[in-house]
Protein backbone atom coordinates (compact mmCIF):
# COMPACT_ATOMS: atom_id res chain seq x y z
CA UNK A 1 0.00 0.00 0.00
CA UNK A 2 2.93 2.44 0.99
CA UNK A 3 4.56 2.27 -2.36
CA UNK A 4 1.30 3.16 -3.97
CA UNK A 5 0.88 6.23 -2.34
CA UNK A 6 3.96 7.11 -2.97
CA UNK A 7 3.97 6.57 -6.58
CA UNK A 8 0.36 8.49 -6.98
CA UNK A 9 1.80 11.35 -4.72
CA UNK A 10 4.95 11.53 -7.12
CA UNK A 11 2.62 11.41 -9.81
CA UNK A 12 0.73 14.23 -8.91
CA UNK A 13 3.39 16.22 -8.31
CA UNK A 14 5.07 15.94 -11.67
CA UNK A 15 2.12 16.29 -13.71
CA UNK A 16 1.82 19.47 -11.53
CA UNK A 17 5.22 20.52 -12.46
CA UNK A 18 4.75 19.72 -16.09
CA UNK A 19 1.58 21.46 -16.20
CA UNK A 20 2.94 24.97 -15.22
CA UNK A 21 5.94 24.20 -17.04
CA UNK A 22 3.42 23.75 -20.33
CA UNK A 23 1.40 26.92 -19.45
CA UNK A 24 4.72 29.22 -19.09
CA UNK A 25 2.94 30.89 -16.43
CA UNK A 26 4.40 31.43 -12.43
CA UNK A 27 3.35 28.74 -9.85
CA UNK A 28 0.73 30.58 -7.87
CA UNK A 29 -2.57 28.73 -6.09
CA UNK A 30 -5.34 29.80 -8.94
CA UNK A 31 -8.17 28.34 -10.45
CA UNK A 32 -7.34 25.42 -13.01
CA UNK A 33 -10.61 26.57 -15.16
CA UNK A 34 -8.99 30.26 -15.38
CA UNK A 35 -5.56 29.21 -16.85
CA UNK A 36 -7.03 26.93 -19.56
CA UNK A 37 -10.01 29.38 -20.80
CA UNK A 38 -6.59 32.16 -20.96
CA UNK A 39 -5.04 30.03 -22.96
CA UNK A 40 -8.00 29.26 -25.34
CA UNK A 41 -8.53 32.69 -25.51
CA UNK A 42 -5.17 33.61 -26.26
CA UNK A 43 -5.19 31.00 -29.42
CA UNK A 44 -8.10 32.14 -30.67
CA UNK A 45 -6.83 36.23 -30.65
CA UNK A 46 -3.99 34.94 -31.85
CA UNK A 47 -5.62 33.23 -34.61
CA UNK A 48 -7.70 36.68 -35.98
CA UNK A 49 -4.74 38.51 -35.28
CA UNK A 50 -5.95 40.73 -31.94
CA UNK A 51 -3.50 41.62 -29.57
CA UNK A 52 -4.74 41.27 -26.08
CA UNK A 53 -2.40 43.31 -24.12
CA UNK A 54 -3.57 46.47 -26.30
CA UNK A 55 -7.02 45.12 -25.95
CA UNK A 56 -6.41 44.80 -22.03
CA UNK A 57 -4.82 48.63 -21.77
CA UNK A 58 -7.90 49.63 -23.87
CA UNK A 59 -10.40 48.47 -21.61
CA UNK A 60 -8.27 49.56 -18.92
CA UNK A 61 -8.43 53.44 -20.49
CA UNK A 62 -12.21 52.64 -20.77
CA UNK A 63 -12.85 52.15 -16.98
CA UNK A 64 -10.52 54.86 -16.28
CA UNK A 65 -12.60 57.42 -18.41
CA UNK A 66 -16.42 55.50 -16.64
CA UNK A 67 -14.82 55.79 -13.24
CA UNK A 68 -14.21 59.63 -14.14
CA UNK A 69 -17.87 60.64 -15.40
Amino acid sequence: MEPMCYLMGFSNFTFGYFFYLAMKKDLELSNFHEILTYRLKARAAKRKGIDLELHESQLAEIQEIEDEL
